[in-house]
């Protein structure tokens, strides 16, 4: 469910703050000597604790501290793979406030009132480890928008082979297979991705709220007030994969050409397949479609509904160079609401689409 996150806590006092800094000064040069508080960028920063799951405490002069938390290594210690899930929230809190007790920092140790500027939400799901560099191929020929695509991060890695990496402002898209990225990073520190092998045949899809937007959240009802304990809800995680999968990728099944041609029981649907085949891609035929008139906003709602049509027919509008394959959405939902061993809760999400 979680991978990462970056939390923030804030000070009335000055004094109080002042108190904590002192504090975590000293349990930093006594815990990592060679990882002090120190200044970096104009912050007071240290890595001391990050055998602990907390990869950086930050100091800010606003009286306010940030930590970047890695929630599963907190309450697993030397788990640098699996990500947080539902039931593992209550011992994370307890192991928070056991860790802040240690260092003398009780005031700080209630985890579930710190405020939340960065969560990454994570989904694994186990697939044909040869079929996985198949996958993010079709990804890359989505129905993926301009804005996705626009950002120097993502035309850096648009032709990535082992991952589908998207950046826009406050979000970041990421499927990406895990055992080629473990064992990349293994060759570079061997000790921490010794168990890279475990990663075979694992397909992540993951979104980074780089800078969650609150009120937007709020009016739609996905949290209360801007807390742990609120973000820390797998129907936000559910809410946010889903979206963005179903955004990009869709629910029809992938096949070849010919064969989705068949398929198509009207001539509008293969008109559209036949269109984005010539293209290449769901967005650079949307692209050449929006421009072919002069009401692009019209014409992207047009685009979105013949898309549409397709899928109902369950017919991917992205088709494969050989065999038929199927589309993942089923196995990616079952990953987020587990196989029973946790429920999700019902409330009223509204999907964006």
């Amino acid at each position: 469910m979680v991978d990462t996150m970056t939390i923030c806590h804030s000070f009335k006092s000055y004094e109080d703050y002042k108190e904590i800094f002192k504090t975590i000064r000293e349990q930093a040069k006594r815990i990592n000597p060679a990882q002090p508080l120190h200044t970096e960028n104009g912050k007071q920063i240290t890595y001391a604790f990050a055998g602990y799951g907390i990869s950086e405490w930050v100091f800010k002069k606003n009286r306010r501290i940030y930590i970047k938390l890695r929630p599963k290594l907190m309450i697993e210690s030397g788990n640098y793979d699996d990500v947080l899930n539902v039931y593992d929230i209550p011992e994370l809190y307890k192991k928070f406030k056991n860790i802040m007790n240690e260092l003398n920092v009780s005031g700080i140790a209630d985890l579930r009132i710190w405020q939340v500027k960065r969560i990454d939400y994570a989904v694994d799901i186990i697939v044909q480890q040869e079929m996985i560099p198949a996958y993010i191929k079709l990804f890359h020929k989505g129905n993926i928008r301009e804005l996705l695509l626009s950002g120097d991060t993502s035309r850096r890695y648009k032709d990535a082979g082992n991952n589908l990496y998207l950046v826009s402002g406050n979000c970041c898209v990421n499927f990406y297979d895990r055992y080629t990225t473990s064992c990349l990073k293994r060759n570079k520190n061997p000790d921490k991705y010794k168990n890279a092998d475990n990663r075979y045949g694992t397909l992540r899809f993951e979104i980074q709220l780089r800078k969650p937007n609150v009120s937007k959240m709020k009016k739609r009802r996905l949290i209360r007030n801007n807390t742990v304990s609120d973000f820390l809800d797998i129907s936000i995680c559910k809410y946010y994969i889903l979206k963005y999968y179903d955004e990009i990728i869709g629910k029809g099944d992938y096949y070849p050409y010919y064969e989705a041609l068949s398929r198509c029981k009207s001539d509008v649907r293969k008109n559209t397949l036949c269109f984005i085949h010539n293209e290449g891609s769901v967005h650079k035929a949307k692209e050449t479609f929006i421009n072919q008139g002069d009401n692009k906003r019209k014409r992207s709602k047009q685009f979105s509904k013949l898309i549409n049509s397709l899928e109902k027919a369950g017919i991917n509008p992205v088709t494969t160079d050989g065999a038929h394959i199927e589309n993942l959405y089923d196995k990616l939902l079952y990953a987020i609401e587990g196989s029973n061993r946790f429920q999700i809760k019902r409330r009223k999400i509204h999907n964006e689409r």
